[in-house]
Formats: C-alpha cells, sequence, structure tokens
C-alpha cells in the first residue's frame, strides 16, 4: 500500500548571483535546501532553468529526509525589485528578469494552481518580523547587505510597499560622495552602484585587490596596528563605505522611528573582525532622535525555513491551504 506524498511548502530564492530553494514540511521544519550559482544578467529562460534544476534537487532530498514521496503543496517566489502582475522593475543585478512574470512560468513548470510571488527583501523582513530579530515590534527595519541593497520594514505586522511597491528600494538613494553615479533614469541605482556588494568588489578590483568580497573590503576599515599591511586607498574605501551606509540608515531611522533595526544578507563572515564604525559614522548616528536596538540575523543557525527570504511567500500560500 502506497503512502500519500508529505505536503511541502517550497520557497524559491532567485538572486543577483545565484539561484536558492528550500523545502520545508507545513510544521516550519527545514528538510532541504539546493544552491546553483547563476550570472547575472543572464536571460530569464536560463535563470528559470535553474530554478527548476534547484527545485528538482530540493525535492529529491526532502524526500530522502521524510521517507517517502513528497509533494509541492505552497510554493513561494522571492526576486529582487518591484513585483508586479505585469513583471518586475528594477533590478540592476537582474536585467535578464524584467518584463518576465517568473511566478506565472513556475506555477506551469510545477504543476501547482498558483506560485505566491513577493520581493525578496521584504519578505526577509517579514521573516524577521514573524521568527527573527523584529518579532514582537510594532515597526521593524530589515537592511539587506548582498549582491545588491535595499531595505524592508513592518509596520503593525504588514510589509511597508508603498503607492507603487518600491517602498525602501534604498539603492536609489543618491550617495553623499561627490562623485555621483547616474541616477535611475540612467539605468542605474546611484547608492547601490557605489556600496553593495557586487560595486565593493568591482571597486576593490579597480585598485588592483582581486579576489576580495565585500566583506573582507569592509572589515579593512578601523585604524591601523602595528605591521598592518593594509593599502591606504582600500581603507578609505571601506571607511567611505560604511559611512555612507550608516548615513542612509540613520536617515530611515529618522524617517521611520523603528524599533529595533536588522541588518543581514548573503555576505559570507569576513576572516577579520568587525570593524568599528569611523568617527563620522558615530556622529552621524548620534544625530538620531530616537536610538532604535540594532541585530544581526542569524538565518543559518534557525530551525525555521527562512533562510531563502521566499519561505514567508511560501507560508502565506500554505496559510490558503485547506486544512487536512
Amino acid at each position: 500500500m502506497s503512502c500519500a506524498p508529505v505536503p511541502l511548502a517550497v520557497g524559491v530564492d532567485i538572486g543577483g548571483t545565484k539561484v536558492k530553494v528550500c523545502a520545508a514540511g507545513l510544521d516550519g521544519r527545514l528538510l532541504a535546501v539546493a544552491t546553483h550559482r547563476s550570472r547575472s544578467g543572464r536571460p530569464a529562460r536560463e535563470t528559470l532553468a535553474e530554478v527548476l534544476d534547484c527545485y528538482r534537487e530540493a525535492m529529491a532530498s526532502a524526500a530522502l529526509h521524510a521517507g517517502g514521496p513528497v509533494r509541492a503543496a505552497a510554493v513561494g517566489l522571492a526576486t529582487p525589485g518591484v513585483v508586479t502582475e505585469e513583471g518586475i522593475g528594477l533590478v540592476p543585478n537582474n536585467p535578464g528578469m524584467e518584463s518576465s512574470v517568473p511566478a506565472d512560468v513556475l506555477s506551469t513548470a510545477l504543476g501547482v494552481q498558483e506560485v505566491a510571488w513577493a520581493n525578496d527583501v521584504k519578505a526577509a523582513a517579514m521573516a524577521e518580523h514573524q521568527w527573527g530579530q523584529l518579532r514582537g515590534t510594532q515597526c521593524g527595519l530589515y537592511i539587506n547587505l548582498g549582491t545588491g541593497l535595499s531595505a524592508g520594514a513592518v509596520i503593525e505586522g504588514r510589509p511597508l510597499m508603498g503607492a507603487h511597491g518600491a517602498a525602501l528600494e534604498i539603492g536609489y538613494l543618491l550617495p553623499t560622495a561627490p562623485a555621483r553615479p547616474a541616477g535611475h533614469r540612467s539605468g542605474s541605482a546611484p547608492l547601490e552602484d557605489l556600496i553593495s556588494g557586487r560595486a565593493l568588489t568591482r571597486r576593490a578590483a579597480a585598485l588592483g585587490v582581486g579576489h576580495i568580497d565585500a566583506s573582507e573590503v569592509l572589515a579593512l576599515a578601523g585604524p591601523s596596528g602595528p605591521g598592518d599591511a593594509v593599502r591606504p586607498e582600500m581603507r578609505r574605501l571601506a571607511e567611505e563605505a560604511i559611512a555612507e551606509l550608516v548615513h542612509a540608515v540613520v536617515n530611515l531611522a529618522v524617517v521611520l522611528d523603528p524599533e529595533r533595526i536588522s541588518i543581514g544578507g548573503e555576505w559570507p563572515p569576513a576572516p577579520r573582525p568587525r570593524p568599528s564604525w569611523p568617527r563620522s559614522a558615530v556622529r552621524w548616528r548620534n544625530t538620531c532622535p530616537a536610538r532604535p536596538r540594532s541585530s544581526s540575523p542569524h538565518p543559518r543557525t534557525s530551525s525555521r525555513c527562512w533562510a531563502p527570504s521566499s519561505s514567508p511567500t511560501a507560508a502565506w500560500a500554505a496559510q490558503s491551504l485547506p486544512s487536512t
């Protein structure tokens, strides 16, 4: 006698440099995660083909953990940019995804009735509010530092969307640096093009320092010690990036007055200790009239399936399932 397939909530996360799929029981217990690296700017059909490969890998692993057949009962998709019924906008790190509707494609390919679709950072903010550092707050702010740069806020239990779904796309803020990059109408995201993970890696390479990630760049900030071989221009790059980031976060804190600020993302941990804030950054922080608490999420140690930010959308989809 064959047993009925175990229903799963599946989260799909399409990022700037990788795709990730997680599968969990409807109780939130994580069963499997599959990750594939991807190339920024590739055509949407190639990215979605990579997603399907990731999905099959995750479901096969979940079946082994479940000890039997499994099925996708609810699927959530998280992507960067402004999510609309017509497609995605404001995705400088995923230009191949513009004007596509990946939720419809995945729904057909996976044989599910509907794929819940949300902006990745807004979904991550909801995950922080439900399970993480923003839990219990009436107004919480989440800053995502990854390939790109964005933020999300949860106010009275709901994500802050804005009139067009573009609220807190902070990569489009104007930086304080005098040599500002072109604005959105020129196809760029000024702050993101200056201090995102992709930008810091690119700027370090322009200084002749290759094979270094963003967290390693930021770890170079702070006073030099005896025998420190850090190049001055790399230290300046790190401190200027931190100053720009703090300036943006303080401005957000003044506007939103959050109880707590959570900072996370996909930058790997740096081998050196986290840098101390530059003096100018501390001075900016002191200008904030209210002092929200700050914290860092720890998705890899959580038993909940929210490491990919798509998991809250899968959870929202699962809530509409009939009880069994």
